[in-house]
């Protein structure tokens, strides 16, 4: 009387059973309780989430595996669309191409450092337009292999505030 059932993740893994002729007798299910694994996420989505720059993963190969919210701002997908996709979607096509050669020669030389240094880097949102952007890129070696964390900052309004500093100053010495 009175029972109390708990819900938990669980991942199952199921194999087949053979007899002693070869065919399938039966099959095997082994279940693991993974609610600790899913908290762990959650926090660490958390976490991505509160942070005030896009960020996105990619794997080895240049494939999102995680976005936080401010990637959806930025960029106006939603997450789901982005996962597995190149990173290059998020650049401007003239640039994808030099943008994998520079991913490929992160990968050999993996190191925290901002990417482009230099250079005027932009991103592209959903709908074409173009913004420009700051990029740190930091190596990650994870339980699936080396990962790329890169922090995107739009720099739109501090480029803006430094246009109109410049036009001001140049106002000024007429």
């Amino acid at each position: 009387i009175g029972k109390r059932f708990t819900r938990f993740s669980t991942e199952m893994s199921v194999s087949p059973v053979f007899d002693q002729s070869g065919q399938v007798s039966g099959a095997a299910a082994i279940l693991r309780d993974i609610g600790e694994r899913k908290e762990a996420e959650r926090r660490f989505q958390s976490l991505l989430d509160a942070a005030p720059d896009a960020i996105v993963i990619a794997d080895r190969d240049g494939k999102i595996v995680l976005v936080n919210q401010q990637v959806e701002k930025d960029f106006g997908y939603a997450r789901e669309e982005l996962l597995d996709k190149s990173v290059e979607f998020l650049v401007p096509e003239r640039r994808g191409t030099r943008q994998s050669k520079h991913r490929a020669g992160f990968m050999l030389d993996a190191e925290t450092r901002p990417m482009g240094l230099g250079l005027e880097l932009t991103a592209q949102r959903r709908d074409g337009s173009e913004f420009p952007v700051e990029i740190s890129l930091r190596p990650y070696e994870g339980t699936d292999g080396l990962l790329v964390i890169a922090a995107v900052r739009d720099v739109t309004e501090r480029r803006r505030s430094a246009q109109a500093l410049a036009e001001s100053r140049e106002r000024f010495r007429r």
